[in-house]
C-alpha cells in the first residue's frame, strides 16, 4: 500500500514537470516567433 502511494505521487510529479516543461518551453516558443518577424 505504501509502495503504491509513493508510485501515484511520483506519477504525479512526473506529470507536473511535464506540464511545466510543456508551458516553458511554449512560452519560450511564443517569445521567439514574435520577437522573429520584428
Amino acid at each position: 500500500m505504501y509502495y503504491r502511494k509513493v508510485y501515484q505521487s511520483f506519477i504525479e510529479l512526473k506529470q507536473a514537470v511535464t506540464d511545466y516543461i510543456f508551458y516553458y518551453n511554449n512560452t519560450d516558443k511564443n517569445k521567439i516567433d514574435w520577437h522573429e518577424p520584428g
